[in-house]
């Protein structure tokens, strides 16, 4: 059994992986020619925007797609589901269109009018998408939904790129987001044979917004926590330094936030598969725990030693101020991930309300102190360090009551821990040695050797006290994708 879980745990990250970092890629390069081409103000005015419609899509699915997973296989939910969705969608699109100005107004911004209303249209495509995704999702079938968010992801990095050389300046990444979500909904019909009916079904309708509710509710929470320090910035401090923060942002959420959110997408749909057999998902969430681990540690810690070459090398010099507040939130994406894994576990014991009250608690500690920063002390780099130290605290908290929902001991969560904690030190002490006798080179080769030598010294560690580490997760990796193709002949 733990073989059969890490295999299709595995083989689900590399496919939802390999999607998403396509893509990246493709907005990563969009970024840094947009990051030339735009102002800080313009670069911000585009996260106002995205900020608002962003807080809505946590609700524009009502919780629908994870209440279809943790029910599993039901046509009457499915289909009830679909129409439900479809609703929700269109009166997503009404809703915002009449809220954009209150927006602007709030941002004092009338530019973000414009860019919340067109933006808007992406609900309804997203509606007519969901259900199609969570049937692939739910079955486990990640290397066929590979294909419509390969191409969403590549369309939308292509156009954005494409309008941006063009001159169409922040709009540019508008008309991308809309050419990839049309993209993906289209291809998602193709590929997905499944077609809905007419059936509305009362009693499912309740299970979903019995379940859903409580899932939106966690989400709007989990939202506000991941971007109130936007809206404050924004509000208090204007679009030149939520511009600025933006981008400080962009990288770390990038590799280790986006990163832990695709591990969430397919954990949860095997978590709800064992969800009553609670040795098997005991060891699940240690193994998980350890892989996701090995990842975000020297990424985390990486990010916040060579953040001052990256952000001069890839985004030049004009986006100096970025640098500490990188360095931060670096930290801050580090701390949470090591609780993340947990969120999935509540889920899928529909112990949705632990996820909730862990979240109210963060944010009692976190928006008085973000309002201080941002009011107050008027400083972007203190944002970043208050939602480290409130990440790290919150993370403490995730991780015993995981423990203690699932009877696992606070040692066996620290050993599993140890390997890339103790690489990771040994990796930031290489890093800081370099960076300090290439401090006179320019900002390409630093940051070339110091990622090179990083890399070399986590390997080396790792290896050695973890042993075998590389060869199990090679020959995970290759069973895996070969057991998946099996599946698909």
């Amino acid at each position: 059994m733990k073989n059969k879980f890490v295999q299709a745990a595995v083989r689900g990250v590399f496919w939802t992986y390999s999607s998403f970092y396509i893509g990246k890629l493709m907005v990563f390069i969009s970024t840094v020619i947009l990051a030339r081409l735009l102002s800080q103000s313009d670069f911000g005015v585009v996260s106002f925007a995205m900020l608002f419609i962003g807080f809505l899509d946590t609700i524009n699915s009502a919780g629908i797609s994870s209440a279809l997973i943790y029910y599993q296989n039901d046509e009457e939910a499915t289909y009830s589901a679909f129409w439900l969705d479809i609703v929700i969608g269109a009166f997503m699109v009404l809703g915002t269109w009449l809220a954009a100005p209150f927006v602007g107004e709030y941002f004092d911004d009338v530019r973000v009018v414009d860019f919340v209303r067109v933006l808007s249209i992406v609900f309804f495509i997203d509606s007519l998408e969901d259900v199609p995704k969570v049937l692939l999702t739910r079955n486990l079938s990640f290397n066929v939904k590979f294909i419509p968010d390969t191409l969403q992801s590549v369309v939308k990095g292509l156009t954005s790129i494409l309008f941006a050389v063009l001159g169409f300046g922040a709009w540019s990444l508008v008309i991308g987001q809309i050419s990839g979500a049309l993209v993906s909904m289209v291809t998602f019909w193709i590929i997905v044979p499944w077609r809905p009916k007419l059936v509305l079904s009362i009693k499912w309708l309740r299970s979903i917004f019995a379940y859903g509710g409580g899932v939106v509710a966690s989400n709007i929470l989990s939202y506000i926590l991941v971007n109130i320090d936007y809206l404050f910035v924004g509000y208090y401090l204007g679009a030149a330094s939520l511009g600025v923060y933006t981008i400080a942002f962009r990288i770390p959420e990038l590799l280790i936030v986006q990163f832990c959110s695709l591990v969430g997408k397919v954990i949860f749909p095997v978590y709800a598969k064992i969800k009553n057999e609670s040795d098997v998902l005991n060891k699940a969430f240690l193994i998980t725990m350890n892989y996701v681990s090995l990842v975000t540690v020297p990424i985390g810690l990486g990010l916040m030693l060579i953040a001052e070459p990256f952000v001069i090398a890839v985004f030049t010099d004009k986006w100096s101020e970025a640098i500490p507040v990188m360095r931060a939130i670096s930290l801050y994406a580090l701390f949470l991930s090591l609780g993340y894994n947990a969120n999935h576990v509540y889920k899928a014991q529909g112990e949705i309300s632990i996820m909730t009250t862990i979240s109210t608690v963060r944010a009692v500690l976190l928006i008085p102190a973000l309002w201080w920063a941002t009011s107050q002390f008027k400083n972007i780099e203190m944002v970043g360090w208050i939602h480290a130290v409130i990440a790290f605290i919150a993370g403490i908290i995730n991780l015993i009551v995981a423990s203690r929902l699932l009877k696992i001991s606070p040692i066996s969560i620290f050993i599993t821990l140890r390997s890339s904690i103790v690489a990771g030190i040994f990796m930031a002490i290489v890093v800081l040695g370099v960076l300090h006798f290439t401090v006179a080179f320019s900002p390409w080769i630093q940051l070339f050797i110091s990622i090179v030598s990083g890399a070399a010294s986590y390997a080396a560690i790792l290896s050695w006290v973890q042993k075998g580490v590389f060869r199990e997760a090679w020959v995970t990796l290759q069973s895996s994708l070969s057991s998946g193709k099996k599946q698909t002949e």
